[in-house]
């Protein structure tokens, strides 16, 4: 009797343990789908089914407090840009890069549906601008206020109604379908990661260069990196390699940089387009491979110019795929390499056509890894 008493109270225990170990996994695991952990960063929204990004209202200043979210094709523009920070418990803050202002459910608007997001300033806990995260089976990510918890309805951000190729629905909150619409899931691009466009690149430089090909390979890819974060582009190198008609050949008469060039070298208003060391001239030798092709030189350049010449440390021309770096000089490589190619997407010069904004650092202005918003406009038109 007493090995029965206690087998019975054996099986009671095991069967209370299982219980208590399946209702903490069912727990667990609930908890793992409810929400889903996002690293910090800068991100771009796309509407898993529109392929739209999540932008502050075109009709309204990027400044502007309550202005609507609305649906966009890509720009890469900084209004859609959005900096998520975890602030605790699962949830996030989402604020826009161009204004500072944060991703909110309108006031009011907590249970409600089909009424467009907006962007306001950010209050610590206030719940309609806190957000969760939740993976979905697609790959999209359900996104929720914690506002919204109160309501019976599961609502989530979503696409609005309207025509579904054209931009400019409202970015709402509406009730979680669950179904294969998707108009109410979101795909994250990280900004630092994501690219748009590959452009392929190629080299050459001239055997004087104080260089080796390994040694202009790293800065080149180190210089273009910081592309992919500020427009989406990758310039993918594929060969560096030793050209002889970029060198100055022995008789050349401008062997020094205080000798750019002499009477000897003809005719000074054609000298630009003839001499060894005229910039004008290497940007014509190798053209036409269809890539973007970097020179790298072992003396400075000579730029003719308004009637005069000049000692420059690089060229490219504007909108097209050319572009002269000299070695010889203290200027940074790096800079030189992201200023030209920065050119050769369709910029200007700071003093030269009024590209870049005043109050903005930008490699135009001899800032590395900067790039004003007009600079940035033109690119991300462009490309």
């Amino acid at each position: 009797m007493k090995h029965i008493k206690k087998y019975i109270s054996f099986l009671l225990a095991l069967l209370m343990c299982l219980l208590s170990f399946s209702m903490v996994s069912f727990s667990d695991t609930a908890s793992v789908y409810a929400s889903t952990s996002v690293s910090n960063g800068i991100y771009y929204f796309e509407n898993v089914k529109l392929s739209k990004y999540m932008q502050i209202d075109n009709n309204s200043d990027i400044n502007t407090e309550q202005a609507f979210m609305e649906l966009w094709g890509f720009s890469g523009a900084k209004k859609q840009r959005w900096q998520i920070t975890h602030i605790s418990d699962g949830y996030y803050k989402i604020q826009n890069v161009a204004s500072g202002l944060v991703l909110a459910v309108a006031s009011g608007n907590e249970t409600a549906t089909g009424d467009a997001l907006v962007q306001e300033q950010y209050v610590a806990g206030e719940t309609r601008q806190l957000w969760s995260f939740t993976l979905t089976q697609n790959g999209g990510y359900k996104i929720k206020a914690k506002s919204s918890l109160s309501s019976s309805s599961d609502l989530v951000m979503a696409g609005g109604s309207g025509i579904i190729i054209s931009d400019g629905r409202n970015v709402e909150q509406k009730k979680y379908t669950n179904n294969s619409d998707y108009i109410d899931e979101w795909y994250l691009h990280n900004a630092s990661t994501l690219v748009k466009k590959t452009l392929s690149a190629q080299a050459y430089y001239d055997p004087d260069c104080n260089y080796t090909a390994s040694d202009l390979e790293y800065y080149y890819n180190e210089a273009v990196e910081p592309m992919v974060a500020a427009f989406h582009i990758k310039f993918s190198l594929s060969t560096v390699t030793v050209s002889s008609e970029l060198s100055c050949s022995s008789d050349c008469d401008a062997n020094y940089p205080s000798e750019i060039c002499t009477s000897n070298c003809g005719s000074f208003s054609t000298c630009a387009t003839t001499h060894h060391r005229s910039g004008d001239r290497l940007l014509d030798v190798l053209a036409g491979s269809g890539l973007y092709t970097c020179r790298f030189t072992a003396y400075d350049l000579c730029n003719w110019e308004d009637g005069a010449h000049s000692r420059i440390f690089g060229i490219a021309l504007r909108g097209k795929k050319e572009s002269v770096v000299s070695t010889a000089g203290t200027e940074d490589l790096y800079y030189l390499i992201q200023h030209e190619l920065t050119h050769n997407l369709g910029t200007y010069d700071n003093g030269d056509g009024g590209t870049c904004n005043s109050n903005q650092k930008c490699v135009m202005k001899g800032y590395s890894n900067y790039w004003c918003d007009n600079c940035l406009e033109i690119i991300l038109k462009n490309y």
